[in-house]
């Protein structure tokens, strides 16, 4: 009855979406691996001369190169032109992206 639970549990925890089973005998058998690639391509978005807010924002790779943007982690609002500098939405400085 031992053998058989130890089976089904390790059954269970190999089928789980991040989980993954080990056979090469060493620890328990299972490893952990990520949910989803942290390194997909993200694309470059379209901006528009005098602006545009993103919701949900964006990432600041997304924003394409000579862009303004509002960088708070993430992109909430970017423009092609400096304008006055600040963000129209939140009143922070916008930055440019190389």
């Amino acid at each position: 009855m031992v053998i058989g639970l130890a089976a089904t549990v390790t059954v269970f925890a190999c089928a789980g979406a991040q989980l993954s089973c080990d056979k090469s005998g060493s620890g328990n058998g299972i490893t952990p691996t990520a949910a989803s690639s942290s390194t997909a391509k993200l694309p470059v978005v379209d901006v528009p001369p005098d602006g545009k807010k993103f919701d949900p924002p964006i990432q600041p790779k997304q924003v394409p190169a000579g862009a303004w943007y509002c960088d708070m982690g993430t992109v909430h609002w970017a423009q092609m032109k400096q304008g006055n500098g600040t963000c129209p939405i939140c009143k922070m400085d916008l930055k440019q992206r190389k």
